[in-house]
């Protein structure tokens, strides 16, 4: 691990306030998917839950070694997630909007 990732990591576990904690931490995890992208099939919890079989066979298609089944049903997204106050979802922009956009989503 390099040293800039080691103090990252340690800059995040010495912020107190939980939102902002969590956002560093969601934003450090979203860049090593984002420098390791070439290395791994990144698959959407809402696409998975959409087309089941079209996510695992992105998977078999770039890591056919593993040949996971592909007989899943399609599901719904969850909807019963807790709502975010407007304070907690301001400082989720400050830290997770570039990143966030590199994965398609809006905050």
């Amino acid at each position: 691990m390099e040293v800039s990732q080691l103090q990252e990591i340690k800059d995040i576990e010495s912020e107190k306030d939980f939102e902002i904690k969590r956002a560093l931490l969601w934003n450090y995890l979203a860049g090593i998917l984002e420098r390791n992208k070439e290395n791994i099939v990144l698959i959407k919890y809402e696409d998975f839950v959409q087309n089941p079989n079209l996510e695992i066979a992105k998977v078999n298609k770039k890591f056919p070694e593993f040949e996971f089944e592909n007989d899943f049903l399609k599901s719904k997204v969850r909807t019963d997630r807790k709502v975010l106050h407007a304070d907690e979802i301001d400082k989720i922009k400050v830290i997770c909007t570039n990143m966030a956009a590199k994965f398609g989503y809006e905050i």
